[in-house]
């Protein structure tokens, strides 16, 4: 949270953190027995999920990932598949 102090007024902005139901798209890291391990990131759009899905699997291909709306899936890559 960020202070500043205008003609002796505090003044406290609070940054914007988008609600989940505006960031539908997310990418996923997923074990072999298909466990959730962690949400690499939260994207509004399908053209930066894709993006960052695409990004995910050229640095780890070695690694299970999911593209997802909300529940549906879009895109998944499978190593070695």
């Amino acid at each position: 949270m960020k202070r500043n102090v205008v003609r002796g007024v505090r003044i406290e902005r609070v940054p914007h953190e988008p609600a989940r139901a505006e960031l539908p798209f997310t990418v996923d890291h997923f074990d072999q027995d298909d466990n959730l391990i962690e949400t690499l990131g939260r994207y509004a759009d399908l053209t930066t999920g894709r993006a960052a899905f695409a990004a995910a699997v050229r640095h780890r291909p070695q690694r299970r990932f999911c593209l997802r709306h909300r529940a549906q899936v879009v895109a998944r890559h499978e190593p070695g598949g």
